[in-house]
This record gives C-alpha cells, structure tokens and sequence, in this order.
C-alpha cells in the first residue's frame, strides 16, 4: 500500500472515530447552537425595536455607521472592502479565530500521546508506515474540526437567509471564504497540537503543556508588539496574520495563508519525525 493510501486510511478513521463519538456529538449540538445565535440575536434586537415604535435607521445610516466603525479598526481601505461582509458572518469570524485553536486543542491533544500511553500505536505501524500515521492524525484532527466549523457556520448561513436581512450571495460568498480562511488558520494550531501530542506519552500533560504554549505565543506576541525594535518579530506567529486574512489584496490573503500552511507542516514534520524515532 502506498504512503497516500496509508494517510488516507489513517485521517478517515480519525474523523469517523471523532464524529462518532460522544465528545463529536456533544460538539455538534454546541455548534449548531452557537450557529443560531448571532443571526437569532439580531433578529430578536429588531422585533424589539419595533414593537417598541423605535424608529429603525434607513440601510444607508447602517452602512456608514458600520463603515465608520470598521474604518476605526481596519482603516479606510480594508473598511470599504469589509462593508459589504454581513456584520455576524464578520463577529462570527472574529470570535472563530479566538476559540478554533482551543477546539483543536479539545480534539487532538491525544491523538498520538494517547496511542503511545496504551501502547495502542505498535498493533498500528504493522499495517502502515508511523509517517503515514501522524500525518493521517493531523489531516484527521484538521478534517474534523473544518467540518464543526462548517457546522457553525453553515447553520448561521440558514438563519441569515430565513431572515432575509442580507442577500444571500454575500452571505453565501462572505461565509464560504471567511469559514475556508479560518479553516487554514486552524491548520497552523493542528501542526502545533500534533507536534505536543507526539511529544509527550500522556494525554493529560499534551492538554496542558500544548495550552500553555498557545497562552505563552499569545503573550509573547502581544509583547513584541509593543515596541518597534521587536515588532518585526512578531510575523512568527500564527495568530499575526489574521488581518491578511481579511485584506482587500490578494496577494496578502494568499501568502498569509500560505505561511499558515507551511507553519502547521513544519510543526506536524516535527511531531513525524518524532514518532518515527519514539519507542512505542
């Protein structure tokens, strides 16, 4: 069997063991949950307003407020840009790239320090290569969470249409990009996860170890940050190409994607190299 087929084996059995479980149904339902929210949320402020004989502000009032508040932000070019992305798919977004990464954690932590603490990974590597078995882990715990983040957005996208307050092209285009973009966001804290996981032999030490080093880039960056000496230093992490994600340029959207995807390989390289040389 080829390496391909041995990661693809590997990366299904991953997503359907995760789905199937208790853990994926409990995280399916969440979602669904916290997909209805936003869009339920603004519905509710509406009938409100008007059952109070609040007058509503015209949909060009709405506009350059909503233009004026991302100009504060973004700045003018990305504010024009940005406008026309429907307000919860933008909110929804930004609050994905807070909790995604602790999703991954939730999901992946143990998908290789668990099998290597009950010494399930040797019953493995007869049928497939140990390469072939982190990788497939990665692209599974990747597989899974994409697909819960589908979930939530997808069902924000039902509630948007019934609602009727934004097209649904921009809603169905806004959110197909904005869910692929944090997708590829999630992709970088799956290599780092995988690269904990295959660190340690117990899950429960991957869990902390891997959080406290995502609290400890998140602090780290937000130092560096403060000064111009060390700002540079700041394009190492993950979490600072988040506004590229969202530019206008796609030149910009294309290379920050493209370091996201090379930062979660190089960490998912480490964690097969490390699982090839482990004693299972």
């Amino acid at each position: 069997m080829s390496a391909a087929a041995e990661v693809g084996l590997t990366a299904g059995r991953e997503i359907r063991k995760n789905l199937r479980s208790t853990k994926g149904i409990a995280m399916f339902a969440l979602f669904v949950v916290g997909g209805l929210l936003l869009p339920l949320g603004k519905i509710l402020i509406d009938r409100l307003a008007k059952s109070e004989g609040g007058q509503m502000p015209s949909d060009e009032a709405i506009r350059q407020g909503k233009l004026f508040a991302l100009t504060k932000v973004h700045g003018e070019t990305m504010a024009k840009y940005l406008v026309d992305c429907p307000t919860a798919l933008l909110i929804l977004f930004k609050a994905t790239l807070f909790f995604f990464p602790l999703l991954i954690l939730m999901v992946g932590f143990d998908a290789i320090s668990g099998e290597t603490q009950h010494r399930t990974m040797r019953y493995m590597t007869p049928r497939a290569r140990r390469a072939s078995i982190a990788i497939g882990k990665g692209l599974g715990v990747w597989g899974v969470t994409a697909i819960m983040l589908l979930v939530l957005y997808g069902t924000s996208w039902i509630m948007m249409l019934i609602d009727g307050g934004n097209p649904a092209g921009a809603v169905l285009s806004w959110g197909t990009r904005l869910w692929l973009f944090a997708a590829v966001y999630g992709g970088a804290y799956v290599g780092l996860i995988m690269l904990m996981s295959s660190i340690f032999r117990t899950p429960v030490v991957s869990l902390f170890t891997a959080f406290g080093v995502m609290v400890a880039m998140g602090l780290t960056r937000t130092i560096l940050d403060l000064f111009d000496s060390t700002k540079a230093i700041t394009w190492a992490f993950p979490a600072q190409y988040e506004e590229w994600l969202l530019s206008p340029d796609p030149s910009r959207v294309i290379s920050a994607c493209a370091v996201l995807v090379a930062w979660g390989a190089l960490c998912l390289m480490g964690a097969t190299e490390i699982v090839r040389r482990k004693d299972i």
